[in-house]
């Protein structure tokens, strides 16, 4: 698919738990991947959609730095009505997928410690049939100190 899809865009929201007093977390994620086709590409090719929802853990290892793991679904919201085309083939992509995400990052206290500049770099593989479609992306988020 690399040869096709060159940029992904996306939006996501996340729910962090802390567990008791340790730096551990629960981590909540949802939110949409749209997997961008390549300018240069000459052929015939459909944008591709996912949903993503995810649970996992975010462990601070530091006050800034943290690790985080995270685990779940991948919907193609392509469906029936839109799939994906490569040169006139449809792509046989599952509706849906198993995906997992191991993140490095850090938070950053923007205004008085309650809210925060979260930057993150991940990876995120969605495991199909014939091998798993992969993507190494850069995360920047605004965190509100709810």
């Amino acid at each position: 698919m690399s040869s096709v899809y060159g940029s992904v865009i996306g939006a996501s929201v996340k729910y962090e738990a802390p567990i008791a007093s340790s730096h551990f977390y629960l981590t909540l994620t949802g939110g949409i991947t749209d997997y961008l086709v390549k300018i240069t590409y000459l052929g015939n090719a459909n944008p591709a959609f996912y949903v993503p929802v995810e649970a996992g853990g975010r462990y601070y290892f530091s006050k800034l730095g943290y690790i985080e793991a995270d685990f779940g679904i991948s919907n193609n919201i392509n469906g029936k009505k839109h799939p994906i085309y490569l040169d006139g083939v449809i792509v046989n992509a599952p509706k849906t997928a198993f995906i997992y995400s191991p993140v490095i990052g850090f938070s950053a206290p923007v205004y008085k410690k309650k809210t925060k500049i979260d930057i993150g770099f991940r990876y995120e593989g969605r495991v199909e049939n014939g091998g798993t479609v992969g993507q190494i992306a850069a995360r920047a988020a605004y965190r509100f100190g709810l």
